[in-house]
């Protein structure tokens, strides 16, 4: 049985058919999918695999998170800059994913608030409001990497990948490429094709899940011509109300050969964040 069989054989069949009218199909038609080889793997195979992510991991069943994160910034080797920030999120039935981030320190940022709205079919849009002037100013769209407090960097919605992409898995074409093992763990690669969506990272993504518990441990976002814009890497796991949620991700521009790290704690989940908290009126009061 290859390693693909082996995650499948651990729910990811079962959380794709909850989410698919696969659950309908014969009994034999489903054990025929699970021990498909990898070269004989379908993107049915793939798609099993990303929503077994989905339910497995953290990514499932949440609606709105809130958490304190470290955030590193680096060129190359060296760390230029290092901030503290609180973040309010939702992500919704409709994919629609808001995050509301206020900077704690250092003294330059302390109090300016980023809001950024966007979804699985649109690009979405960005705020942000600084103490100084007490006024919020639009972000364009598909800029939000270049909002004050991130610079040139990767942002917060790059790391958001890991939540939104499982969630996707019926709506996107995926495909299983290969196999690796890394450090000891079996990943199985899958190509996962987005469609038209207007993503600022782009539409085709290279992901690897581990076979043994199907969490995300890899991302990459990739332009047409094969070229990585993004890199998103899970340094660090850890179970989060029995959810098993990424606590230090890492985010890398290759182009720009800069990094950013993404370090969580102070986990909650599903506290009935209100609507409003994601709303231009709530990001223009500050604390």
């Amino acid at each position: 049985m290859s390693r693909v069989a082996r995650g499948l054989r651990g729910g990811a069949s079962e959380a794709y058919c909850d989410r698919m009218l696969c659950k309908h199909a014969p009994v034999g038609l489903l054990v025929a999918l699970v021990l498909l080889p990898v070269s004989g793997a379908s993107a049915l195979d793939a798609n099993a695999l990303l929503a077994s992510s989905a339910k497995m991991n953290a990514p499932a069943g949440w609606s709105d998170r809130s958490s304190i994160l470290v955030i590193e910034s680096f060129i190359e080797d060296d760390k230029v800059r290092e901030r503290r920030v609180e973040v309010k999120e939702s992500l919704g039935e409709d994919l629609k994913v808001s995050s509301l981030s206020e900077f704690l320190g250092p003294a330059d940022v302390l109090g300016l608030r980023i809001l950024d709205i966007w979804a699985a079919d649109d690009a979405g849009d960005a705020w942000v409001w600084a103490p100084a002037t007490r006024r919020f100013q639009r972000i364009a769209t598909g800029q939000s990497d270049d909002a004050p407090a991130y610079g040139n960097e990767p942002s917060y919605r790059d790391a958001q990948l890991l939540d939104l992409l499982p969630r996707m898995a019926q709506d996107v074409e995926a495909t299983v490429v290969d196999e690796e093992t890394v450090d000891g763990e079996d990943l199985v690669v899958i190509d996962v094709d987005v469609g038209d969506r207007e993503w600022p990272f782009g539409q085709h993504f290279r992901v690897w899940i581990s076979t043994d518990d199907a969490a995300i441990e890899k991302i990459e976002a990739r332009k047409s011509g094969g070229a990585v814009s993004r890199r998103v890497i899970v340094r660090t796991y850890g179970d989060v109300d029995g959810r098993k949620t990424p606590l230090h991700v890492s985010v890398e521009n290759p182009a720009s050969k800069r990094s950013t790290t993404f370090v969580r704690s102070d986990v909650k989940h599903d506290q009935g964040l209100p609507e409003r908290t994601f709303s231009l009126r709530d990001l223009s009061k500050g604390r």
